[in-house]
Formats: C-alpha cells, structure tokens, sequence
C-alpha cells in the first residue's frame, strides 16, 4: 500500500511537472533527478527508471549545464531497469 501510495505522488508530481509548459532550466532537471533519487529509496524502480528519462529529455533540451546530470541519468538506466526485472520476476515467481 505504502508502495501504491508512493507511486501515485510520483507520477502525480511528473504529470505536474511535465505539464507545467515552462522554459526548460537546470532547476527542471535537478528536480526530475531528485525525484528519480527518491523513487530508487522507496524501491519504486519503475518510478525511478521514467523520471531518468525525464531527466535525459530535459538535459537534452536544456543542453550542455545539464551534461553530468544526464549522463548520469543513462548510466543509472540499466541497472534500475534490471533491478525493476528482477523484483518482478520474483513476485511473479512467488505467486
């Protein structure tokens, strides 16, 4: 439930953020990356692997200030997803 319950202010909070329509800043992609950071200590990997890629589309957007966040936010990508596999997998598995 707790788990839900997170999962729900997250994508509210990325709906809201993406929704906003304003110039895209440092400051954007800076909250996107903490919103990924929070995600991964909830254990919430799906969370944390779509604010990474909101984070990789802002830093694209926004371009060379936000280099170390984006790249990052790519070499972070592959192990949240494995880690989001795996958890699936094993309450696949333990059903």
């Amino acid at each position: 439930m707790k788990r839900l319950k997170t999962a729900g202010l997250l994508c509210a909070a990325l709906f809201l953020f993406v929704m906003s329509g304003t110039a895209q800043t440092k400051q954007n992609v800076d909250d996107a990356y903490n919103i990924a950071v929070k995600a991964v200590k909830a254990n919430d990997y799906a969370g944390a692997v779509t604010a990474l890629e909101q984070v990789i589309d802002l830093g694209t957007k926004v371009g060379k200030d936000a280099d170390s966040l984006r790249g990052n936010a790519q070499k972070f990508i592959p192990s949240y997803q494995l880690k989001l596999a795996i958890s699936t997998f094993s309450n696949a598995a333990s059903l």
